[in-house]
């Protein structure tokens, strides 16, 4: 469960009918101090911004207390390999020393900003420090177990919630800048803020914070000739010939919202760790197509699913495409573009 996806985890623990999880998995970075006071000021400045631009304190603020309820929280980083019964998935990310410096680099820099929009605004200091307060207090109700090797589904099973936690009352639901029904997520609030207090840094911070916050992994099966995979090489809209010459037993890849330094330091950590063969069967632009690295041209895929609101696919995701599919050309394979808009799949053809 990287920084982007907080609303799922929110939405697993409210009364929905559904199984509370029996764990979460998060990036190691929530268990060191460095890391867990520069989420506690970022939430904060979020709250500051909500003051600021006068609107209801932003949604997932509270993702502490959400997290608390469960009480089985993985941490992982590079190197972890996380089995689950014919799948493994192999983290490329968060780097654990990278991810302590760049916190405490981060957390002076949102003590600066908190106190920057606060100046001569003694009630905007109390909000801040209000919500400090309140964060760390919720803080200290998260334990997070840290894994630096190996992970086994098995132990996933060894604690689950018995106690239905309680959420908001619907009425209560915090809203962001844009509309009405608390759909605006953090990152939207930072880039509206952004705009309206003419200060780009706002977004930036967001941006790094995220980074450091998000897990980036690629699954594998144990087995190339495995069930799943054939399974997977019988879909109509694949050719099971041109897959298998396009990968051997990496599935997927995901970068989560990763970008600049922090993208290239998780596709090097993917490369490395499946050297000699980096091909994999499907990746995930990062951020929706919106990230790009020089370093995705090394890693040959059949499938790039790129999640959008729109179907306009960035060019430099169609040149990769336009240079698998000349790759394999020879060996009678194929490269797709795979998007999606929220309402239906459109399949490019390359």
């Amino acid at each position: 469960m990287d920084y982007d996806h907080f609303s799922i985890v929110a939405n697993l623990v409210s009364d929905k009918g559904l199984p509370e999880p029996s764990a979460i998995i998060l990036p190691a970075s929530y268990s060191y101090s460095a890391c867990k006071d520069t989420l506690i000021h970022y939430l904060a400045l979020a709250e500051v911004i909500a003051y600021k631009l006068r609107i209801r304190r932003p949604r997932y603020t509270d993702i502490f207390k959400i997290l608390s309820k469960c009480h089985n929280n993985i941490g992982v980083s590079s190197g972890t390999v996380f089995s689950a019964g014919k799948l493994e998935y192999l983290i490329v990310w968060p780097e654990d020393s990278y991810a302590k410096n760049k916190c405490r680099e981060l957390l002076s820099g949102l003590r600066r900003k908190i106190e920057e929009l606060c100046k001569d605004d003694p009630r905007c200091k109390e909000v801040a420090e209000e919500a400090i307060r309140r964060i760390r207090y919720e803080v200290n109700g998260l334990n997070v177990e840290v894994y630096k090797d190996h992970v086994d589904v098995s132990i996933l099973k060894k604690a689950r919630n018995s106690q239905k936690p309680t959420m908001l009352p619907h009425s209560m639901k915090a809203v962001g800048p844009r509309d009405s029904d608390g759909e605006t997520s953090l990152e939207m609030l930072f880039e509206e803020a952004a705009k309206k207090l003419n200060d780009p840094e706002l977004y930036e911070l967001a941006r790094n914070v995220q980074n450091i916050h998000s897990i980036g992994y690629t699954a594998m099966v144990h087995d190339f000739h495995s069930s799943i995979c054939t399974h997977i090489l019988s879909l109509d809209s694949l050719n099971c010939y041109s897959c298998s010459c396009g990968f051997n037993r990496l599935l997927l890849l995901y970068l989560a919202d990763l970008e600049g330094n922090e993208l290239n330091m998780a596709i090097k950590n993917y490369i490395k760790y499946t050297y000699p063969s980096s091909s994999v069967l499907m990746e995930i632009a990062p951020h929706h197509g919106n990230s790009y690295s020089r370093l995705l041209n090394v890693i040959k895929s059949c499938i790039t699913y790129i999640p959008r609101c729109n179907i306009h696919v960035p060019c430099y995701w169609k040149r990769k495409c336009q240079y698998l599919q000349y790759l394999c050309s020879k060996a009678k394979a194929f490269s797709h573009i795979i998007v999606s808009n929220h309402s239906k799949l459109i399949e490019f053809n390359v």
